[in-house]
């Protein structure tokens, strides 16, 4: 390859240069090209190409490109993960991007995607977006999954920095499955290349998670237009419109293996915002501010504290899985991850429509951070695919207490001081539980009835927050499902906290639950009304109701739980 071409770009920006296009209809067998990317010291290099075929209707209205790539040292890696969007040349005319590859292939050989289908990656992204779209890549990025051995997009290198090694296990399967490679990343060290910005066959990060850790996707800039720059010649994650940040990328080497070649980088300056990522390529436009969630995790250990902070991309399925692993990793820094270990939650939310919302929960036991870790996922997963709205997270805090010790208590059983009461009557219980050594606790509850209530008998229930699950899931199926607008708030405020000793008093009645409202205790003239609408999908009756709610809130974790009777009398 001559190399007169190579140094000539080196020196002048890429982006100044208006490339002539050629179409995929005017290429054809045996044409000779090359393509661009960086292998090495942040410099761009070149490759030959040599064009085998077209191949039509690979997909709907989609054509590849296939092409033999040589020189460069491919012949030895093969087709290197994150060459995706390297641009390829003929006669002077880019054609398209390298893409694609068949696994375990002998030759580099790749699939390349028309140039004239990755600009057109470039629709409507003036509006505001942010979390609307969901994951649709699935397995490993297959054109075809119906096919034994395919073409598939080029494994996508995930540079990951900062993040304890029981949690790369993670990381690893939610993003293997998905077409991409873990790469270990760093920060840059060293002389910088001089060139801190985006130029054709520089690498991009598109940057998931920033702050104290990174995570990004590397690829190759394919074609730059203005401000607008083209990228991957495949999807990430096939989002559509979508708001991520885009970053520089410095190469350091090629990884040489016989599973999957790889580029060693890491992350650079911030220069724009990905605002599509369709089927073809990652559109997205230099000097636009990508819309982020900040995150802050603060942890506290005897008298210590520590605050980290991140900034994480607002999507429905990955922004709950960034902030329960990068709390996860903030745990780490200061503790363990098995063993005796108690985390007291503090979940302090700021959303757009509802203001701020707190929540607390309490976990202790060997698995803790594990459980404290599932709790964050499903709290803003449900946020986030509200089925009735679009709820946005403008920032998350989240503060944990940390012990090394585990603080439980179990239950034994409930003491009440008669086993009558009036109507309008009160009542006092003692509740006795026992610690995991062995120690007696009593907390105690004055109940009272109302004067309204209608029974012979009353029951009253103490329990934990599992307790309290069972109990309401007994009354009434998907009683924790928002219904309405809403709802989702204030079933999350609602929600069973681990460390709070519930004290219910119950009623047999059968109630209705309508559009998330409940109607308790109805008569059974109302009852017999309500069963035509229930049949039209408009209610659901529940299994008795809870006609008071009292809570204690401890330094331990709650289980068990013990029910008992009471006569009433007049």
């Amino acid at each position: 390859m001559n190399r007169i071409f190579f140094f000539f770009f080196i020196f002048l920006p890429f982006t100044l240069f208006s490339y002539e296009i050629m179409p995929v209809d005017s290429v054809k067998a045996g044409m000779k090209g090359y393509g661009i990317s960086v292998f090495g010291e942040n410099k761009l290099d070149t490759f030959d190409v040599e064009i085998l075929g077209v191949l039509e209707k690979v997909g709907p209205d989609r054509k590849v490109i296939i092409a033999r790539l040589s020189g460069a040292g491919l012949e030895k890696t093969g087709i290197i993960s994150g060459m995706s969007g390297s641009p390829i040349f003929i006669n002077g005319k880019i054609i398209g991007a390298a893409a694609y590859a068949w696994p375990f292939s002998i030759e580099p050989i790749t699939g390349i995607t028309p140039i004239d289908e990755i600009i057109a990656t470039k629709i409507d992204s003036t509006k505001e977006v942010g979390g609307e779209s969901e994951i649709k890549i699935r397995g490993e990025g297959k054109i075809s999954p119906y096919s034994g051995v395919t073409l598939t997009r080029i494994r996508t290198p995930l540079v990951v920095s900062g993040f304890d090694d029981w949690l790369m296990k993670d990381i690893d399967n939610f993003f293997g499955e998905r077409g991409f490679s873990i790469v270990l990343g760093g920060g840059v060290s060293g002389e910088r290349d001089a060139k801190d910005s985006l130029f054709i066959g520089s690498g991009v990060i598109a940057q998931l998670v920033g702050g104290d850790v990174l995570i990004g996707a590397i690829g190759t800039v394919t074609y730059i237009e203005g401000d607008d720059v083209f990228a991957f010649g495949h999807p990430l994650f096939f989002s559509g419109k979508t708001s991520i940040p885009m970053t520089t990328a410095y190469v350091y080497a090629i990884m040489p293996s016989q599973y999957n070649s790889f580029k060693i980088a890491s992350g650079g300056k911030e220069v724009g915002s990905v605002l599509q990522d369709r089927r073809s390529a990652v559109y997205g436009v230099i000097g636009k501010k990508a819309h982020t969630i900040p995150l802050s995790v603060t942890v506290i250990k005897e008298k210590e504290s520590k605050t980290f902070h991140f900034d994480i991309i607002d999507h429905k399925e990955l922004t709950p899985f960034f902030s329960g692993i990068t709390f996860s990793n903030a745990i780490l820094t200061q503790g363990r991850l098995y063993g005796n270990l108690t985390l007291s939650l503090e979940i302090h939310l700021k959303l757009e429509k509802y203001g701020d919302v707190k929540l607390k929960n309490f976990f202790s036991g060997e698995k803790a951070l594990v459980l404290s870790l599932n709790n964050i996922n499903d709290i803003l997963g449900w946020i986030l695919n509200d089925r009735f709205e679009r709820i946005k997270i403008k920032e998350i805090s989240i503060t944990t207490h940390v012990t090394e010790e585990v603080k439980t208590a179990v239950i034994e059983t409930v003491k009440p001081g008669s086993f009558t009461v009036g109507r309008g009557g009160k009542i006092d219980l003692t509740v006795f539980l026992r610690e995991m050594k062995g120690k007696v606790i009593k907390e105690k509850f004055t109940v009272r009835v109302p004067e309204t209530y209608t029974d012979s008998t009353v029951r009253i229930a103490i329990v934990g927050a599992n307790g309290l699950k069972s109990l309401e899931l007994e009354r009434a199926s998907n009683i924790f499902m928002a219904e309405r607008e809403g709802q989702i708030i204030e079933l999350l405020r609602l929600a069973p906290r681990n460390n709070v000793l519930y004290c219910l008093l119950l009623s047999p009645k059968r109630g209705m639950i309508v559009k998330g409202y409940e109607l308790g205790s109805l008569p059974s003239s109302m009852l017999h009304l309500m069963e035509d609408s229930q049949g039209f999908g408009e209610g659901r009756f529940t299994k008795g109701g809870i006609v008071a709610r009292m809570e204690k809130q401890c330094d331990f974790l709650v289980s068990g739980s013990s029910i008992i009777g009471l006569k009433i009398i007049d």
